[in-house]
């Protein structure tokens, strides 16, 4: 069978939440989302009602490993909308992954203390860490570590590899399982 489209997958294995549209839009994790298409939402006259069904929350879909844009799901007109971040937190939230931010919300929180993070600590707190980082690869001292730091990062790497799945049991010795014990002979060649 095909596999769904990104949009589809999107919305059933996203990230999900319920949020309202305030004044700067929609927030989600100190990350503000807003679009001229939240305005046909709000001028919607079911947004201000409440009760028999209307509700002025809406459910909020995003990709964990893309936290530029989020999808709204009007229930009054049963439409998804794609709501992108703010110009003020676009260039931090492209390619930025949730684990990522919660790194930087958690660094940032323990810098400002009981204050509120804006984009500012968001991105002060993503140079420190990169500049960490670069500490750490440069340093000629540290081999363990940085052979550790590249296990970690190709692994990452590696588990968004494709994976073959063969069916059958190992243990019957079929001819379609490699083993270290018998050594692999080239196959029939597409060629002859």
């Amino acid at each position: 069978p095909p596999l769904p489209s990104p949009e589809l997958f999107k919305s059933l294995a996203g990230d999900r939440a319920t949020r309202v549209i305030g004044r700067q839009g929609i927030e989600w994790d100190r990350i503000f989302y807003e679009s001229s298409e939240l305005t046909t939402v709000l001028a919607n006259p079911k947004h201000r009602m409440r009760g028999e069904g209307h509700s002025t929350r809406y459910q909020v879909v995003r990709d964990p490993f893309d936290l530029s844009e989020i999808s709204l799901i009007d229930h009054h007109t049963n439409r998804v909308l794609t709501i992108p971040a703010t110009l003020a937190y676009r260039d931090y939230a492209a390619g930025m992954t949730l684990h990522r931010h919660q790194v930087h919300l958690a660094r940032s929180a323990e810098r400002v203390g009981k204050q509120r993070v804006n984009v500012d600590d968001l991105l002060l707190s993503e140079s420190m860490l990169q500049k960490t980082i670069d500490a750490i690869r440069s340093n000629p001292s540290q081999k363990k570590l940085r052979r550790g730091l590249a296990r970690y990062l190709d692994g990452n790497d590696l588990r968004h590899h494709r994976s073959d799945i063969a069916i059958g049991n190992p243990s019957a010795k079929e001819d379609r399982f490699l083993s270290a014990s018998k050594p692999v002979s080239p196959g029939p060649s597409a060629w002859e």
